[in-house]
């Protein structure tokens, strides 16, 4: 539960801006923090890190039996990424950790990055889904 009112974005009257992306599209699409930064928005970035593309390595083990370099060697540290450029980060392992730190991410007036560590083997069922859908021709 958020423990006071949220703050809008500076000079919009805006609801909270918050992104939810995974490591990889981070990766590939995460340097607009460093904008917003620069001109004090506070948007918030949630980014679930599963150690590089596993919703694309599950898919290939569905239907191929195998991955194929989807998952990064050297996971991404989004925290360490996001104060880099400017912005308040907390890495977050555990429910508990992440409630805190959406929490303090609304009320931050700041840009701030919440590095989610997700377990990369989690498969969401709609995968498995189109899996099936896949290999039916589908």
């Amino acid at each position: 539960m958020l423990r006071r009112p949220l703050l809008r974005l500076p000079r919009t009257g805006c609801r909270p801006v918050v992104a939810v992306v995974g490591d990889a599209a981070f990766a590939m699409g995460g340097m607009e923090i460093h904008t917003a930064a620069e001109l004090g928005l506070a948007v918030v970035w949630i980014v679930l890190n599963n150690s590089g593309n596993a919703m694309v390595a599950n898919l290939q083990n569905l239907l191929f039996g195998r991955e194929s370099g989807a998952l990064y060697t050297h996971p991404l540290d989004a925290a360490a990424i996001a104060r880099g450029l400017g912005a308040r980060a907390a890495l977050v392992r555990t429910l508990g950790e992440f409630a805190s730190a959406l929490d303090d991410a609304l009320h931050s007036n700041a840009p701030f990055v919440i590095d989610a560590r997700v377990d990369g083997d989690e498969m969401p069922w709609s995968l498995r889904g189109r899996a099936e859908a896949l290999r039916s021709g589908g």
